[in-house]
């Protein structure tokens, strides 16, 4: 059976649940997002499904997984059963439609935006094509994807009876407290499929990673211009760190693109006041934070930056931030509850929670330690063959923020979940385990990988020269 079976559900499951939650809001390259969005929010939803399967009939998780599934996709298909619900671009992209002929400054302002689908699609097939010719050569993935992600998966898929097997004191070099986001996504697949297919894994790994290129897209695209988009996305494909680790079928891939979903939808709701966007936006934030430990860090992250965004411009309605942030919330809740009851499990069979040392026991090197990891950053993001100058250009484009909007848009607001999530990841390192060189060369390049593509969207958006568009 062909990897692309195993997918069907996944990508039906994840547009119908984005289209539902969208129904009631019109913005700029609706269709676009959903089409970007659609197959990595089904899987992270098949994931979760897989995961309650697996608590409520750890015998039978497999057939009542996939019932759930189908039970979902039968739900929103009646809450999406009255006309005109369904977007009217999906199938005739937006850019199309509006080409006249006889206006000559719309006909080269499309000419132009072709010029850059064309761009995109050539650095994506050729991105493509790089990458299953790297991955046949190895096609476990690397070591995480080998000891930590898939070993989970094959409890979940050979004895799903015993899955927490999988935090045996026996194995405590395999990050047994982690989310299962990546695991539960290899599981549902395999057990799709009938098998433990080496495909699927490369196959879905490609599914998160693309998407991260293709939401750069749509939101340069929605609040600026077509052109702007496409040159957006192709320079977020032509970064090696993210393609690296997608080829070695890391977790943190699959964490990037909610994380980059998560903020970019919360930018655009908070220019909409748009409910539905703020609920998916927690929906990805949730996402993020049942996928690996560091998207718990996020959350709390986006839950502070969403307060002091909307106390900061709370409108005439006192009432109206509490509601926002109550909407913001549940999205984030399912994913949230399968986090909390996960790390409940595992702290029941004796994992620790975290690996963190007392922070006092680092004080008397902690100048030592935070020079160390400065450094570290500093060479991890300067290299041009790896990340093409993008954090350069990100310092310019926040030298330049000041400068260049006015009004409630929100630009700033990238900026800081970026320069936050890495703040997170300065001050983890210097109270993290002694061994700090190891832990760098390790784990810091991975970690400068999660907020990148957020990073590029900023330096498009605030170094472009095309005025800010209405996203309706």
């Amino acid at each position: 059976m062909s990897v692309l079976s195993a997918v069907c559900i996944p990508s039906i499951l994840g547009f119908l649940t984005l289209a539902a939650l969208l129904r009631d809001t019109p913005f700029r390259r609706k269709d676009f997002f959903l089409l970007s969005a659609s197959i990595p929010t089904g899987l992270g939803i098949c994931s979760l499904l897989l995961f309650v399967s697996l608590l409520l009939s750890p015998l039978y998780a497999k057939p009542l997984s996939i019932g759930l599934s189908l039970g979902l996709i039968f739900l929103l298909l009646f809450r999406l059963r009255a006309p005109g619900t369904f977007p009217k671009a999906v199938f005739l992209p937006e850019a199309l439609r509006s080409i006249n002929l006889k206006d000559k400054a719309s006909l080269f302002k499309n000419t132009l935006a072709l010029a850059g689908a064309v761009l995109f699609l050539y650095t994506a097939f050729t991105i493509i094509q790089f990458y299953f010719l790297s991955v046949s050569t190895n096609i476990g993935g690397g070591w995480d994807a080998r000891y930590f992600w898939a070993l989970k998966a094959k409890f979940m898929f050979r004895d799903p009876a015993e899955w927490q097997l999988m935090f045996s004191q026996k194995l405590p070099w395999s990050n047994q407290g982690y989310p299962l986001l990546w695991p539960g996504t290899l599981a549902w697949g395999w057990h799709s499929l009938g098998q433990e297919s080496p495909l699927w894994g490369p196959f879905a790994a490609l599914c998160f990673y693309i998407p991260c290129a293709l939401l750069v897209v749509w939101y340069l695209a929605a609040h600026h211009t077509a052109i702007t988009g496409w040159l957006g996305g192709s320079f977020a494909l032509v970064l090696l760190p993210p393609l690296f680790w997608a080829i070695h079928q890391y977790a943190d891939v699959p964490l990037a693109f909610f994380m980059t979903a998560c903020g970019l939808t919360l930018v655009s709701a908070l220019r909409l006041n748009a409910p539905g966007l703020f609920m998916i936006s927690g929906l990805m934030g949730g996402l993020a934070a049942w996928t690996k430990n560091e998207g718990i860090l996020f959350v709390v992250w986006i839950y502070l930056l969403l307060g002091a965004a909307l106390w900061r411009h709370p409108g005439k309605n006192m009432k109206a931030p509490l509601r926002t942030l109550g909407i913001f919330a549940l999205g984030t809740l399912g994913p949230l509850l399968a986090v909390g009851t996960l790390k409940y499990l595992a702290r029941n069979a004796g994992v620790p929670i975290n690996d963190l040392q007392h922070p006092l026991e680092f004080l008397s090197s902690g100048m030592e330690r935070s020079g160390m990891i400065l450094k570290a950053f500093f060479d991890y993001m300067n290299p041009w063959t790896g990340w093409k100058g993008l954090w350069g250009f990100f310092i310019l484009a926040a030298l330049l923020m000041g400068f260049k909007r006015q009004g409630k848009s929100y630009e700033g607001l990238l900026f800081l979940i970026v320069l936050l999530t890495y703040a997170g990841y300065f001050a983890v390192l210097l109270i993290t385990s002694p061994d700090l060189p190891w832990q760098i060369q390790t784990a810091l390049d991975r970690l400068i990988l999660h907020a990148s593509f957020l990073a590029t969207a900023f330096v498009f958006e605030m170094l472009t020269f095309d005025r800010n568009i209405p996203p309706k």
